[in-house]
């Protein structure tokens, strides 16, 4: 694998790269479909996490997850969304706190599991209870809990916005699992020769994305 590619590690390519729309190809700008936006999340390459949360009844709720940002680092904030119709959003709408596992690129059948629908998600195992009685997902790549301080209707799903209490980076030597164009694959390597200086973590995030 070349040190600035994706490696596909999941299911083999079985179709050709997203075809451009005419007008796209010759560089014109136009009316945007929900077509053309789901093409273009498509090629956006994103992390793949398993938020956990445990119901009202006592019973855990888990799943797959491409949407967890970062918000702010003063306070700590991360954000996620979740559709309504959702088997999971009853859960996330009455918890107080969630855990949020980021998957390490051997763990597809982890991010698999926990998107299929009318399964037990954590019959098969791969996770633990922390001391706040939530499940995390063992050999993440990195993991925190999170404490939910608001929930915003936007459009058919919800934004959920948490404030960081515990981080485990325990796996962080681990390559992270990225889903991109409807697959999942290892990360890329590292540019051998960066094209500029990336900024700090801390310079990116205070008061929010301002590129």
């Amino acid at each position: 694998m070349s040190k600035s590619s994706l490696a596909v590690a999941g299911p083999p390519p079985g179709r050709g790269p997203v075809t451009a729309s005419g007008n796209e190809r010759h560089g014109h700008a136009q009316v945007a479909t929900a077509d053309d936006f789901r093409a273009l999340f498509r090629r956006h390459p994103a992390g793949v996490a398993v938020i956990a949360a445990k119901a009202l009844d006592g019973s855990y709720v888990g799943f797959t997850s491409t949407s967890v940002i970062s918000v702010s680092v003063e306070p700590l904030l991360i954000a996620f969304s979740v559709m309504g119709a959702s088997s999971s959003w009853p859960a996330i709408r009455d918890a107080k706190l969630v855990t949020v596992s980021f998957l390490a690129e051997g763990q597809i059948g982890i991010a698999t599991r926990f998107s299929t629908q009318g399964i037990d998600r954590f019959a098969a195992g791969g996770w633990r209870t922390l001391a706040s009685g939530l499940p995390t997902i063992e050999g993440a790549a990195a993991s925190l809990s999170a404490r939910i301080v608001q929930r915003i209707a936007a459009g058919g799903s919800h934004l959920v916005i948490a404030a960081v209490e515990t981080i485990d980076l325990a796996g962080q030597g681990s390559a992270p699992l990225i889903y991109f164009d409807k697959e999942y694959r290892a990360a890329a390597f590292p540019l051998a020769t960066p094209l500029q200086p990336a900024p700090e973590f801390g310079e990116q995030l205070k008061g929010g994305d301002q590129q």
